[in-house]
């Protein structure tokens, strides 16, 4: 009688992993489907077929040489439901780490979403055909104390459900091959220096001398309902910002632009915008994310992008904005909590001898409380929870100041100069990787105002 986990439904089929043991080769995918669960075998329903018949000899494999399992011993019922977390770990915790340390793989090649949360740090849309080592340190006990190259991948199902993966698809596994024989490794950034400066005014000029761009890579900033910046770069690892209170160097850019074919946008519409709020119209532009998305596959996101073309790992804008906005906005709590604290209920009781007076605490000073005490949890919305117990009004406002939202205004300026300068840098690396692509017409629109 076999073991079950925790998760395991009673109903379904325990499906056997396939393949050799120990192997150079583990994928991992999600659960059994209908055909897995109805047969007990591994992989051999329609997204079985796919991979035996297309990946794997791309991947220069045969079926008989690998060995699969997957996240989910059982297919939990006829739902195709994704799994949930509770699920995942209960199965992967009982059954994963074992068969991992039979196997020896020298590969674990995760397929699909579910199979890639097992490494957290792995994000499917920018990381998928690209090698990730794992040590033993940085094991998780879902794949015990195993130590090797993690290549996480999109499911071979999802190239049947969304056909405009099949390609990313298709290339990753021909790169599987083409690193596991030495003849392809992961773009990479290390060691190379970058020039990043908030620059102003006349000073200006210099930067323009140089240009390695036909087109001149913008990329702006704003916080919430105000423009904030500009950043450009001219050439690869270069790149300067503007403060949008700098009229004198705004003016100096929009001299400078008609020097150039025009500009470089990535996400171009929202650019577009921010730029005309600054007094910036009248020029020709490309858009890299639509570029991006007219090639087929790629990802259309600017950080997904820098990765994946140039191995450069780019802050997210919550990763820059939210701890400082949530650090501001403690801040302002604790101002209302004082001010609550210094408002006490006064409560008089007279006993036989004397009167006796207390202060009892408020219900707002129990809502901050418990806010400031959750608000280190990066999933905890400091601002929602502060609406709900209504302490976001007129009344606090007056006594504290204003509420302080998310917003880049909160980050140090040299950590926003950083930010919006890659940003723009990566722009115009991608722009000028665009151009030396065959096969896709650029699209070149105007923009007036």
């Amino acid at each position: 009688m076999i073991g079950r986990c925790s998760a395991c439904d009673p109903n379904c089929y325990f499906v056997h992993p396939s393949g050799p043991e120990p192997c150079d080769y583990l994928f991992i995918g999600e659960k059994p489907g209908v055909q897995e669960d109805r047969r007990q075998k591994v992989f051999v329903g329609d997204a079985g077929m796919e991979l035996d018949g297309l990946y794997l000899p791309l991947a220069g494999l045969e079926r008989s040489q690998v060995r699969i399992t997957n996240v989910l011993k059982c297919r939990l019922g006829a739902s195709n439901a994704k799994p949930t977390e509770a699920q995942m770990s209960a199965c992967a915790r009982y059954w994963l780490a074992e068969e991992i340390a039979r196997c020896r793989p020298k590969v674990i090649v995760l397929l699909g979403a579910t199979a890639c949360k097992l490494v957290p740090e792995i994000e499917l849309d920018k990381d998928h055909g690209m090698p990730l080592w794992l040590e033993k340190q940085h094991a998780r006990s879902v794949l015990g104390a195993w130590e090797g190259w993690v290549w996480p991948s999109y499911h071979p199902a999802a190239g049947m459900h969304q056909t405009s993966l099949m390609i990313p698809l298709m290339q990753d596994f021909e790169r599987l091959r083409k690193w596991w024989k030495g003849k392809w490794k992961p773009p990479s950034e290390s060691g190379e220096t970058y020039d990043y400066s908030l620059t102003s005014g006349l000073p200006m000029w210099h930067t323009f001398q140089s240009a390695g761009y036909n087109w001149l890579a913008v990329d702006t900033e704003n916080d919430r309902d105000h423009p904030f910046s500009i950043q450009f770069s001219r050439s690869p690892h270069q790149a300067s910002m503007i403060m949008a209170d700098d009229k004198a160097a705004i003016c100096m850019l929009k001299e400078f632009i008609p020097v150039f074919n025009g500009l470089l946008l990535h996400n171009a519409p929202h650019d577009l915008y921010w730029l005309a709020q600054m007094g910036v119209t009248g020029f020709k532009f490309r858009d890299t994310m639509q570029e991006a998305y007219h090639r087929g596959n790629l990802p259309q996101g600017l950080k997904a992008l820098g990765w994946r073309l140039f191995g450069i790992r780019m802050k997210s804008w919550e990763d820059l904005v939210m701890p400082y906005s949530r650090a501001r906005m403690v801040e302002w709590l604790s101002r209302a909590w004082d001010w609550a604290s210094d408002n006490r209920e006064r409560q008089e009781t007279q006993l036989k001898t004397k009167l006796k007076i207390t202060y009892r605490r408020t219900a707002m000073e129990r809502d901050i409380a418990r806010i400031i005490k959750h608000s280190h949890k990066p999933d905890y919305d400091i601002w929602e929870r502060a609406e709900e117990a209504g302490l976001i009004k007129d009344e606090l406002v007056e006594i504290c100041g204003l509420v302080p939202r998310p917003g880049i205004g909160h980050v140090p300026i040299e950590e926003v100069v950083e930010y919006g300068c890659r940003d723009a840098d990566v722009t115009g690396r991608v722009g000028a990787w665009m151009d030396q692509q065959p096969g896709v017409e650029i699209a070149v629109e105007d923009w007036d105002r």
